[in-house]
């Protein structure tokens, strides 16, 4: 879970982007009556779906995203950082979700009523 709390100019759309959420995750986790309508200052809570690291000495944004599968641009986008910023050991930084794989299913469904061909009875 994350807190933000609304800054001027920003909609409940653009809050989502940042965290790699979404509206109807946002609304569920949080009183929001209209959506439409945040007041600055205003927080919400933010259901956080990846994970957090902490800077180590010697990292950097680019060694980072390497590591996590994530470029050092977009690390630095969800982070709210500037790219060239760099980093204090000991900051937080979320690293979004990577993009889920797809499943590869490799099978053999043997007919029903058929035996066990002879190759495999030799093994």
């Amino acid at each position: 879970m994350q807190i933000h709390v609304v800054q001027p100019g920003e909609s409940i759309f653009e809050i989502a982007q940042i965290y790699n959420s979404t509206v109807s995750a946002i609304v569920g986790a949080n009183e929001v009556p209209n959506p439409n309508q945040l007041v600055v200052g205003q927080t919400l809570v933010i259901p956080i779906v990846g994970s957090y690291y902490w800077v180590q000495p010697g990292d950097s944004l680019y060694n980072i995203g390497q590591r996590f599968g994530i470029s050092y641009q977009e690390l630095a986008r969800v982070n709210m950082i500037p790219v060239n910023q760099p980093l204090r050991v000991g900051l937080r930084l979320y690293i979004p979700p990577g993009p889920k794989r797809r499943a590869e299913i490799n099978a053999y469904v043997e007919p029903i009523g058929d035996t066990v061909t002879p190759a495999l009875e030799e093994s």
